[in-house]
């Protein structure tokens, strides 16, 4: 550092060249302490994050509550997963067995992630046995869905996810849509666009997937899901073309949750990787959600603990604490509303 300020400055004096190092050295210290400790934070929250949920599914399955569970490796999708994380996306094992070598930092740290430091990664936990709890018999497991289609009845009297169409038609239900749309246009598409999904999936688990693009509000509908037809919708060839040549935050993305439950982190990472200008999500119970991302890093395991207690206030109906978590959410770059 001496050296290079000698060169650039050969007119000062040794004495200010010096003192310039030393104070250029004192903050480059702090930037690295400042970076150190939020990296040290962040995989931290990581691992009391992933290893509490572990627990708890291992202390509902002691308590006969949940039968045989696997785990399955996720990763954020977005642009900064690492090669060895990709390599584990999806990846299926039981619930005590490992996803990598340890790295012998304690009993048991191969079982969930993270898998190195600021590691945005978690576990998917699916219920691959049925069980009779109290009397009521309860199946577990996307698989079910797909290849027995006599059990709908089942999982819908489980987790009802039938729409009333009369209120979607209503009057209300379209002062929602007002609320969410940024000019008249784009309230009737995604009105229309909310009638066609909600119609077509009622009763279902399965999504479907509308992009309203730019002044023309183009509207392309997807049917699609991803493999085992586990609750998820996929852009099909013609929205992948539109959204391609649509210049950066100019698409609308909007789709439902049969479960109606909050956005997912995957619904972020989606809307961020294709430069949404927003997402809508239309749930079957009629509430609707409204998101939009930062381009910006954010910091997933933060994401995901802050959605979680974001869905346990909106069902016990904590306007308090809504706001809290929709406020934390917005620090580190994830804009949500609630309608």
């Amino acid at each position: 550092m001496v050296k290079t300020l000698t060169e650039q400055h050969p007119r000062t004096s040794a004495a200010s060249i010096q003192a310039r190092a030393q104070e250029a050295a004192v903050k480059y210290a702090e930037q690295q302490h400042r970076t150190r400790a939020m990296m040290i934070a962040r995989t931290e929250l990581s691992f009391a994050y992933n290893r509490g949920a572990y627990e708890g599914i291992k202390q509902a399955q002691d308590l006969g509550l949940m039968g045989a569970v696997v785990k399955i490796w996720s990763t954020s999708q977005g642009g900064n997963v690492c090669p060895e994380c990709e390599a584990l996306e999806g990846e299926e094992v039981g619930m005590d067995a490992p996803f990598f070598e340890s790295r012998g930092l304690f009993k048991g740290d191969n079982l969930v992630p993270p898998l190195h430091p600021r590691c945005e990664c978690a576990i998917v936990y699916q219920e691959v046995e049925t069980r009779d709890v109290g009397g009521l018999k309860e199946s577990y497991g996307y698989d079910e869905l797909e290849t027995d289609s006599s059990n709908d009845a089942e999982h819908v009297a489980e987790v009802n996810t039938n729409v009333n169409l009369s209120n979607i038609y209503s009057s209300e239900y379209k002062r929602k849509i007002d609320q969410v749309a940024e000019s008249k246009a784009e309230s009737r598409s995604i009105l229309k666009a909310s009638k066609e999904i909600l119609k077509h999936r009622s009763g279902t688990f399965y999504e479907d997937l509308a992009y309203i693009k730019g002044r023309t509000l183009k509207i392309n509908k997807s049917f699609d899901y991803y493999e085992n037809g586990i609750s998820a919708c996929k852009e099909n060839k013609s929205m992948r073309q539109m959204r391609k040549l649509a210049a950066p935050h100019t698409i609308i993305g909007v789709h439902n949750h049969p479960k109606s439950h909050v956005p997912t982190v995957k619904d972020f990472t989606s809307a961020r990787d294709k430069k949404y200008r927003y997402g809508v999500v239309l749930c079957h119970n009629e509430t609707i959600f409204k998101y939009s991302v930062s381009d910006d890093f954010w910091d997933v395991s933060l994401a995901r603990a802050w959605l979680d207690n974001l869905e346990k206030s909106i069902y016990t109906k904590n306007e308090k604490t809504i706001k809290r978590y929709l406020r934390q959410l917005s620090e580190i770059g994830i804009y949500l509303e609630v309608v």
